[in-house]
């Protein structure tokens, strides 16, 4: 390889290195929720900086164009997370909200309109623990994709999850 070509390559490196902090930081900023959950807007401002940061990194955009360009999200992402305060706004980036369980009967047009199957739904009683529908009184797919799952009897006790080895060693400290 010839010396231009290294050093193209470590260009590319060292921009990557330093979008990459700057996004950090310019992340860090912002509300935590940002990285913790993505809704779809989150999504967006993630993919965008990717774009920005590859196309500047690999020198399609000037340094000073691809910082520009990612410190805007933030503040775009700014907007649009104090814009959803505002119910005709939030209808255009969260989706509703819809109960998909009640009193352990299963509601397929909620489920079909929130773009779950069955089996999805299974996978989220499973994952709280859940063995029989029946023992749902509710269950909500969540603004954030998650599905929240409450039981007629209340959440179920930690040592039910736990091995006996493991019961063992938390009742004996």
């Amino acid at each position: 390889m010839t010396a231009i070509v290294w050093w193209d390559a470590a260009r590319a490196f060292l921009m990557a290195l330093g979008l990459y902090a700057f996004v950090v930081l310019a992340f860090r900023a912002g509300k935590r929720r940002t990285v913790a959950e993505l809704a779809p807007f989150d999504l967006a401002a993630v993919i965008a900086v990717g774009a920005i940061v590859g196309r500047t990194a690999t020198g399609g955009n000037p340094l000073a164009v691809g910082i520009t360009a990612v410190a805007g999200l933030p503040v775009g992402h700014a907007v649009v997370s104090r814009l959803r305060h505002l119910r005709s706004f939030r209808a255009l980036v969260d989706h509703p909200t819809s109960v998909l369980v009640v009193d352990g009967r299963i509601r397929p047009v909620e489920l079909r309109r929130s773009g779950l199957t069955r089996g999805d739904l299974e996978a989220a009683l499973r994952s709280h623990g859940v063995q029989d529908i029946g023992d749902v009184a509710v269950a909500v797919f969540e603004t954030r994709n998650g599905v929240s799952i409450l039981t007629k009897h209340g959440p179920a006790p930690l040592w039910q999850h736990l091995s006996d080895e493991e019961s063992a060693t938390a009742s004996s400290d």
